[in-house]
């Protein structure tokens, strides 16, 4: 798998500190991340239909420790692609911005495997940034990618 094809595993944990101030820490692997973290709880997106969904959803890890969240996507919809049983929670528009809010007691980071593709499924990532409630920022962008020319 070339560098363009990999997912983006996991940028950031919000470490929720007890005075409320997130501090944002970059893990490159899983592994990493959850060797950080107590008590993993994963949310798969296989339980949501394919195709255009509301927004904001409510939403409960599938799987590990049971955590609560909330998904809201800053377009109108969500858009939940997949191959088979293996779905992910997307964005309508391109530019539409999804936050994670409203996590449920307990929660002390939060990760995932983040890319982009365009309406062809070609990788088409320019980068994340993820915003702690406190407004630090810390953003992650694509590695450099070579056009192939004939």
């Amino acid at each position: 798998m070339n560098t363009a094809q990999r997912t983006v595993l996991a940028a950031a944990v919000f470490a929720l500190a007890a005075t409320a101030q997130a501090s944002l820490i970059q893990y490159n692997t899983q592994a990493a991340f959850l060797a950080a973290i107590a008590n993993p709880g994963v949310d798969t997106y296989d339980n949501l239909p394919l195709g255009s969904l509301g927004t904001p959803q409510a939403r409960t890890t599938t799987s590990g420790a049971s955590y609560s969240y909330t998904a809201t996507d800053t377009g109108s919809t969500f858009f939940v692609v997949g191959l088979g049983a293996d779905h992910w929670l997307s964005t309508n528009t391109a530019t539409d911005t999804i936050t994670f809010s409203g996590f449920s007691a307990g929660v002390t980071g939060v990760g995932g495997f983040f890319f982009a593709t365009d309406i062809t499924g070609s990788p088409n990532f320019l980068g994340i940034t993820v915003t702690a409630s406190d407004g630090g920022t810390l953003t992650v962008p694509w590695p450099a990618r070579r056009r192939a020319r004939s």
